[in-house]
């Protein structure tokens, strides 16, 4: 028995070792609001892309631990934020029914010029985002899922299945032309979009 609870406490030692090995890096601060939604850039390495619940969207440098830049992307929450293909770009979408892409230079990120050089109107707020592997295409989620292809401004497709509200979809990076995505009645759904 004592055997037994020596092992439990050794367990247990070790364990507390692991929290308390400081493997904090760095906190990313600057936030008004709380933070509702990230994505790192699929490109570099150091940029990653947050919305927060104030409707503002920040660019930071993570090998310095500042914001690039960031801009009042929303009137309501930034649901979710996705980098394009090629890293040049980023996609928003927010509870006031408005997909928004906003164009970047990295060489030259001001804090002057931050406007979104494209937007999307929907007919429902949305809760997700993701932008295809290796396409100009969007896919957003909300009440159902909605493939959007940016020269246009229907969406390409829209597929639902009968859920109340779909929370979170994601491109397949191998299998481009798959489609996951999350529902509030507990189920995962694959798109195929061939």
């Amino acid at each position: 028995f004592e055997r037994a609870r020596e092992y439990t406490r050794a367990l247990n030692a070790t364990k507390l070792d692991k929290v308390f090995a400081k493997p904090f890096a760095r906190a990313l601060s600057g936030h008004r609001d709380a933070v509702a939604c990230m994505s790192r850039s699929r490109q570099r390495l150091v940029d990653i892309a947050s919305g927060s619940c104030d409707g503002e969207l920040r660019i930071w440098d993570l090998a310095h631990g500042t914001a690039r830049w960031c801009a009042k992307a929303h009137s309501g929450f930034v649901k979710g934020v996705a980098w394009s293909h090629d890293g040049e770009a980023v996609w928003t979408c927010g509870d006031d029914k408005v997909i928004k892409m906003w164009d970047r230079d990295p060489e030259e990120d001001s804090l002057d010029s931050i406007s979104p050089t494209m937007t999307i109107m929907g007919q429902h707020a949305f809760l997700g985002i993701d932008h295809h592997w290796t396409e100009p295409l969007i896919a957003s989620c909300g009440v159902d899922v909605q493939i959007w292809d940016p020269q246009r401004s229907d969406p390409v497709h829209t597929l639902t299945w009968g859920s109340e509200s779909v929370s979170c979809v994601r491109f397949n990076p191998v299998e481009k032309q798959l489609i996951a995505s999350t529902a509030s009645d507990r189920s995962i759904v694959l798109h195929d979009l061939r």
